[in-house]
C-alpha cells in the first residue's frame, strides 16, 4: 500500500504540472500531533495539605514585573508552560488567606496538583526558601525543579517564600472525573 502510495506520487509529479503534495499521514494524525504539541497552561492549583484550591489566571509581564490577580493565583506569562521538558512554572500569588497563605505551612513532601486543559500534573514540593523580592536569580531553577510557588511572607511581606516542585506524575482519568 505505501509502495503504491509513492508511486502515485512520483507519476503525478513526473506527468502533472499541476501537482499538489500528497501526505503519506494522514489529516486526523496531523491534526492529533498539533494538539499533543500545545502549551499546557496552568488552570488551578490545589495543595490539599494547607486547603488551597483556587483557579489560576495568566499574568502578563509589564512594566518590569507580573501583575498578581485579586482573586487566584497568577500564572506567570514567559515561564515554561506544564508539559515544557525543560523550564520552570512559576505560579504566584498574594498572601492572603483565600490564595497563598496557606502556603506558609506547606511542608517537603507536600503534593501540589496542577490542572492544565487536559491533563493533571503532581508535584511534590522538594525546597522552600525565603529570599529577598529583589533576588530575581532565585526564580531560575535547576532543570530538576518544574514548579515553583511563590508567595509573599514577613511581618511586612518583606521576604519571598519560594516553594520548589518536581513533577511526579501526571493522571488524566482523574481530571475527566472531577471536571
Amino acid at each position: 500500500m505505501i509502495i503504491a502510495l509513492i508511486l502515485k506520487i512520483a507519476f503525478l509529479a513526473l506527468f502533472n504540472t499541476n501537482t499538489t503534495y500528497i501526505s503519506p499521514i494522514p489529516e486526523t494524525q496531523i491534526i492529533a500531533s498539533k494538539v499533543n504539541l500545545e502549551s499546557e497552561i496552568p488552570l488551578r492549583v490545589i495543595v490539599d495539605s494547607v486547603n488551597i484550591d483556587i483557579p489560576i489566571q495568566e499574568s502578563p509581564f509589564e512594566n518590569g514585573s507580573w501583575i498578581a490577580h485579586e482573586d487566584s493565583a497568577s500564572y506567570a506569562l514567559g515561564t515554561s508552560p506544564l508539559n515544557s521538558e525543560t523550564g520552570n512554572t512559576l505560579i504566584f500569588g498574594h498572601a492572603r488567606s483565600k490564595i497563598f497563605k496557606p502556603l506558609i505551612n506547606a511542608k517537603l513532601g507536600d503534593i501540589v496538583k496542577v490542572y492544565s486543559n487536559s491533563e493533571i500534573y503532581f508535584y511534590k514540593i522538594v525546597d522552600r526558601e525565603v529570599v529577598s523580592p529583589y533576588n530575581i536569580d532565585a526564580l531560575e531553577s535547576p532543570a530538576n525543579y518544574k514548579i515553583t510557588l511563590l508567595t509573599c511572607i514577613g511581618k511586612n511581606d518583606e521576604s519571598r517564600l519560594l516553594l520548589r516542585g518536581e513533577l511526579i506524575g501526571l493522571n488524566t482519568e482523574i481530571f475527566k472525573e472531577v471536571i
